[in-house]
């Protein structure tokens, strides 16, 4: 995304300019996106390498249209370790019978 990321920067760094004001209160900030949010254009996989075959997202997650809306510029979309998403079942650490 490091593409898109510099288009951004000069995008807001060419409103600065031009308005004399920030985009909004993270005008500028380069921001992390999770894998698990959709980014118009990019693949999610939450952790899986299988989910790559899936076609690209074709609109953004409602948290990174709020985030550009605000000003940020998303550079990365992070990995989640697929051994997150496995439910725990909690087992009792009790020996004692009744």
């Amino acid at each position: 995304m490091f593409p898109e990321a510099l288009e951004r920067a000069k995008y807001l760094d060419d409103y600065l300019q031009a308005h004399g004001k920030p985009v909004g209160p993270l005008h500028g900030l380069p921001i992390s996106i999770k894998d698990s949010f959709q980014v118009k254009g990019k693949q999610s996989t939450v952790g899986y390498v299988e989910f790559l075959k899936n076609p690209a997202a074709s609109d953004n997650s409602a948290l990174v249209n709020i985030l550009l809306e605000l000003g940020a510029v998303l550079y990365v979309k992070t990995n989640i370790p697929q051994t997150m998403m496995v439910s725990e079942v909690p087992v009792s650490t009790s020996t004692r019978q009744n």
